[in-house]
């Protein structure tokens, strides 16, 4: 086999070096040759060669076509198409309109249940004694009166006109109202007398100043002697001294500045009854209805010196002996530190909490800060409570007002 092979080899070189130089040959032919019969020959070259192809792909495309052709189906018809005699999806209003009624109604009462489970503002009683520890000493409705702020209500040249109160309509659900908290504050710890009593707010807009001139306004119904001291001087407008639009310029501060004695300060506001129950300051008689008040007076540059000094202690304690109840216009409990300081000289603070504004959170924080100071918390006093059906004070009050009455209580 190796001569085999070596005979072989030797034959393979003889006719590759026979090609080579065939090919030289006929590269020295092709320099003679035109440019033009090259590319003919070339192109005619390409032709053959994509017939070929074409024919390949040709044959292989009718192969496949001849298996598919063998190629039986397992696919069966086991139930043939039917026209049916009732509509598909057939309109049913009735069904629907129930539908969208429970459904309306599931996504409804969904939404109450986040939003009131989300809302944390106070508008039960109950539920602000269980959750602060305070109990709810009054629930003052939304009155008329009360949808605007209490700041846009004195705008007019004669306070008479405007200031409107509820000591002089005893058939209204208000003046219970006010009528409750006086006789809770009389009767609900009989052992102390709440003489001197702070009225505060957790904000501004909660109406703290409305609670203390009403409150002072009923219980110079029963023959009591008030007196209602402004003390809120960082409030511009709103406070006790601009809705009562006192003519007087000097007041508390100029009192305790040693300006000018008491008496000169004090101002006597009447509840005239007019058409629209009024304060009249214009008239200082001494009746039985009249609530006398002591304006901020001219504030000077450091104001929280002159209220946290023995001449504040020694003030309050001349009107004690005077007054059988002090009511102070107090400043908010969150906002300043002055709150804390004038609620030691009352014998209790009612904090008042506006329905549906106040959250737990802050009646829980000004809680802690005037237990933190060692004053006495009376109660809570719930503001601006809605009248409409369905809420905590038509369910218990408004309602059974307005049967008893008649059309003048609604």
């Amino acid at each position: 086999m190796k001569e085999e092979i070596t005979k072989r080899m030797s034959s393979i070189k003889t006719e590759i070096q026979s090609v080579k130089n065939q090919i030289a040959l006929l590269q020295v032919r092709l320099k003679d040759v035109p440019q033009d019969e090259v590319e003919l020959a070339r192109l005619e070259r390409d032709k053959e060669t994509a017939e070929k192809l074409y024919t390949f792909f040709a044959e292989k495309l009718e192969e496949i076509r001849v298996k598919e052709a063998g190629v039986t189906s397992d696919l069966k018809i086991i139930n043939p198409p039917i026209i049916s005699p009732k509509p598909v999806n057939a309109k049913k209003p009735l069904l629907i309109l129930l539908l969208s009624f429970i459904i309306s109604l599931l996504v409804g009462g969904f939404a109450v249940f986040i939003a009131e489970y989300i809302d944390n503002t106070v508008k039960a009683p109950d539920l602000v004694k269980a959750r602060t520890g305070l109990p709810v000493f009054a629930s003052i409705p939304l009155a008329d009166r009360e949808k605007r702020k209490i700041t846009d209500l004195i705008r007019r040249e004669k306070l008479s006109e405007e200031l409107k109160i509820f000591s002089q309509d005893s058939s209204s659900g208000e003046f219970e109202a006010f009528r409750k908290l006086s006789i809770n504050l009389e009767f609900a710890h009989p052992e102390k007398k709440y003489k001197v009593i702070y009225v505060t707010s957790l904000g501004p807009e909660e109406g703290k100043t409305f609670v203390a001139l009403n409150l002072s306004a009923v219980l110079s119904q029963v023959g009591k002697k008030i007196i209602v001291v402004d003390t809120d001087f960082r409030k511009k407008k709103g406070h006790l001294t601009d809705i009562t639009k006192l003519k007087k310029e000097e007041g508390l501060f100029d009192v305790l500045k040693g300006e000018i004695d008491l008496k000169e300060a004090v101002i006597t506001l009447t509840p005239t009854k007019n058409a629209n129950n009024a304060i009249n300051p214009e008239n200082p008689t001494n009746s039985i209805n009249a609530i006398n008040a002591l304006p901020v007076g001219n504030i000077p540059p450091n104001p929280f010196i002159f209220l946290q000094s023995e001449k504040m202690k020694e003030l309050i304690h001349t009107l004690k002996k005077e007054y059988d109840y002090i009511i102070i216009d107090g400043v908010p409990v969150l906002l300043f530190a002055d709150a804390a300081y004038l609620a030691l000289y009352a014998d209790g603070v009612l904090i008042t909490a506006r329905y549906g504004k106040t959250n737990f959170k802050e009646l829980e924080d000004a809680r802690d800060i005037l237990l933190a100071s060692r004053a006495e918390i009376i109660g809570v006093v719930m503001n601006a409570v809605p009248k409409k059906r369905g809420s905590y004070y038509y369910y218990y009050h408004y309602k059974y007002y307005s049967k008893y009455y008649g059309e003048k209580a609604k």
